[in-house]
């Protein structure tokens, strides 16, 4: 598991100081930020390049790969939302008062309708842009920080939290996930899996 998410990160890097070198050969690199800019200007050392790469592409990817997991599994599954007076709503559906309905943010986030074909695959590059800036959702299409104007003000902390939590897991210890498991959430408050999550964890450093 771990070989291949590195070799995955590897030739990620390597197809994007390619293309950072080709485009600073072509002089049509100016959406790159500085750093990356000063990255591509030689292909001397490549093992230096990509490890300066990386820390400068995943924090950005390090969000995507967040976004795209709330969607797939938002920690809470269900939203409810109150009407106290009639609505139609943008789609025509006319809304009574004193009306509850309940959102199904897990169901929303795999809907072919809303997130396309490919709905149920785990796809984080979707939410990276062609020039490589982070994908920006309205909040009513991710809802899994709630809808503006009540969006969790936490939103940034979070990202922050959670890709600090990844990454010092991922470089003090090699986690092997075991196969066959059931994945099926627990119908609860707070999404988890029903039998919890069984993997072999092993300290990298002694």
């Amino acid at each position: 598991m771990m070989e291949k998410t590195v070799k995955i990160l590897d030739d990620f890097t390597s197809q994007q100081l390619s293309r950072l070198h080709e485009e600073r050969e072509k002089g049509c690199g100016e959406h790159y930020c500085l750093g990356m800019s000063y990255i591509s200007k030689s292909k001397a050392d490549e093992k230096v390049h990509k490890d300066e790469a990386l820390a400068l592409i995943l924090p950005r990817k390090g969000t995507a790969v967040s976004c795209e997991i709330l969607r797939l599994f938002p920690p809470i599954p269900n939203l409810a939302k109150g009407s106290y007076k009639p609505r139609v709503l943008s789609i025509g559906h006319h809304v009574g008062p004193n009306t509850l309905i309940l959102l199904s943010l897990l169901v929303m986030g795999r809907l072919t309708l809303v997130r396309g074909k490919d709905s149920l695959e785990f796809k984080p590059e979707k939410w990276i842009m062609e020039k490589g800036e982070l994908k920006h959702e309205l909040t009513h299409k991710f809802l899994t920080f709630n809808i503006e104007p009540r969006i969790c003000y936490g939103k940034d902390v979070a990202f922050m939290e959670t890709k600090a939590i990844a990454a010092t897991i991922v470089h003090n210890y090699n986690v092997q996930i075991a196969r066959g498991q059931d994945t099926r959430p627990t119908n609860a408050i707070i999404v988890k899996m029903k039998d919890g999550l069984r993997a072999t964890i092993r300290k990298r450093w002694s």
